[in-house]
């Protein structure tokens, strides 16, 4: 007789996004995200302030708190974790959390074509060649 695994009810998130933002009005906000290492990754508007927290996330890491309990880890004053918690049990919980993972999937997999290397490269060279152009234009 063989035992089937039992799904964890919790699981640790690191926060790649390990710094403070302060905003135009002085407020500084911890940030957290699963996925993103600077705000500016994405756009402004991708991110959220948690309801009654100094604590900015982005939209893609929001997804994993929908309909989980979340508890942030700190490290005296630096947000390293947060554990999502679900009391889903069986196959819902395995259901559920193969739901987030497939979000995590998707979203490295739009990281990566929207942060390709060799996409990043050719604008490079290409800022070059217009500068180099620009410039030699006014030698003349």
């Amino acid at each position: 007789m063989s035992k089937e695994a039992v799904p964890p009810s919790s699981i640790l998130i690191p926060n790649k996004a390990k710094f403070k933002l302060k905003t135009s009005d002085n407020h500084v906000l911890d940030v957290f995200s699963a996925f993103y290492k600077h705000p500016a990754m994405i756009n402004e508007d991708g991110w959220t302030l948690m309801k009654g927290m100094k604590v900015m996330v982005d939209v893609d890491t929001m997804f994993f708190f929908e309909g989980n309990e979340t508890e942030f880890g700190w490290n005296k004053d630096k947000l390293e974790t947060c554990k999502i918690s679900s009391k889903l049990e069986g196959d819902e919980l395995t259901k559920h959390w193969n739901k987030l993972y497939k979000h995590a999937l998707r979203t490295k997999k739009r990281m990566t074509q929207h942060f390709d290397k060799d996409k990043v490269t050719e604008l490079f060279e290409n800022l070059q060649l217009d500068t180099k152009k620009s410039d030699s234009s006014q030698d003349c």
